[in-house]
C-alpha cells in the first residue's frame, strides 16, 4: 500500500482513563497543516534460547516514539500542551517555558493512500502521547528565495489498557472511503466541533 499524502493533525487533552475502557479527552484542536509524521515503534526483540535455537520469543511493543511537523504551532496549542504558560502582566501577554512536564494527550492524523489507482484513507489515533518542543532555530532569508522554517514537536507515548485482556494499547487504525467520514472520525475523537481542519 504506498502512502501519498498526510492531512489532518489534531490533538486532545487526556480527560480520564479508566482501565479496561476507552479515555475520554478533553475538547480538541488542529494543531495546523500536516507536513511530515513519524511514528517510530520500539520492540523488545530479546529470544529465549535452547538447544542452540529460539525457543521462545519476546517480540513486544517497548515503546513509541513520535515527530511532527506542521506549517506552524501557536502558542495557544503550546500552552494546551502544556509546552508553554501563559502570562498577562502590565497589559500585555506574554509565554514562558518551563521544566514541567507536557499534558497527556491524544493525537490523530490522516494518510492518503492508493492501491491499484484507488484512493482511500487511513486515519491513526494514539492514545497517550507527551509532546516536546525541538530545537527552535531561525536564519536569515537567502537571496534567491525563501527558506521555510517550519516547527517541529517530538513526544513518547504510553499505552493504555483499553479492554479487559491483559494487553496494552498505544494506537488504533481505521480505513475510510470517504475522506469526510475519516476526518469526522478524528474531530470526533479529538472532541472538535465546527473548526476548520487545518487552522
Amino acid at each position: 500500500m504506498a502512502m501519498i499524502g498526510l492531512r489532518y493533525p489534531v490533538i486532545a487533552k487526556l480527560a480520564a482513563h479508566t482501565p479496561g475502557s476507552e479515555p475520554t479527552y478533553e475538547a480538541g484542536m488542529f494543531m495546523g497543516k500536516a507536513r511530515q509524521a513519524n511514528l517510530n515503534i520500539e520492540r523488545s526483540n530479546n529470544p529465549l534460547r535452547g538447544d542452540d535455537e529460539d525457543c521462545e520469543l519476546d517480540n513486544s511493543i517497548t515503546g513509541m516514539t513520535y515527530t511532527v511537523e506542521t506549517d506552524d504551532v501557536s502558542e495557544g496549542a503550546k500552552v494546551y500542551m502544556g509546552l508553554l504558560e501563559e502570562v498577562t502582566s502590565g497589559g500585555s501577554t506574554f509565554y514562558r517555558e518551563h521544566d514541567g512536564p507536557s499534558e497527556k494527550i491524544g493525537h490523530g492524523y490522516m494518510r492518503v493512500r492508493q492501491l491499484r489507482n484507488n484512493i482511500s484513507y487511513q486515519c491513526i489515533w494514539i492514545y497517550c502521547l507527551q509532546m516536546a518542543q525541538d530545537s527552535d532555530n531561525a536564519s536569515t532569508k537567502p537571496t534567491g528565495g525563501v527558506e521555510w522554517q517550519t516547527p517541529t514537536l517530538t513526544g513518547r507515548a504510553t499505552p493504555l489498557k483499553v479492554t479487559s485482556g491483559g494487553k496494552r494499547y498505544f494506537r488504533k487504525i481505521a480505513n475510510f472511503q470517504d475522506e469526510d467520514v475519516g476526518l469526522q472520525w478524528l474531530k470526533d475523537l479529538a472532541g472538535i466541533v465546527d473548526e476548520t481542519a487545518g487552522g
